[in-house]
């Protein structure tokens, strides 16, 4: 199956305006407690990975008339 290209700033910027502050703290708040331990890694891909739906509005070019895609059919640009 093809996946829907986002591009990675459309993205980038969508994630930090739409998504809840509580959602975002969720997700990032199990890297910020392992920090005396070891150093916090994780990519847009993995901010992507922790949602299960994106708009269409993200995806250029989209071909169906849903609103929402899952994530699972969709991967950022290079």
């Amino acid at each position: 199956m093809n996946k829907f290209i986002i591009n990675k700033q459309k993205f980038f910027s969508w994630y930090f305006k739409e998504v809840p502050k509580e959602k975002i703290s969720i997700f990032i708040s199990p890297y910020f407690l392992g920090l005396p331990t070891k150093d916090a890694h994780f990519s847009l891909s993995d901010l992507l990975q922790s949602l299960d739906t994106i708009p269409t509005t993200l995806i250029s070019n989209y071909p169906g008339t849903a609103t929402t895609v899952p994530t699972t059919q969709v991967r950022l640009s290079k």
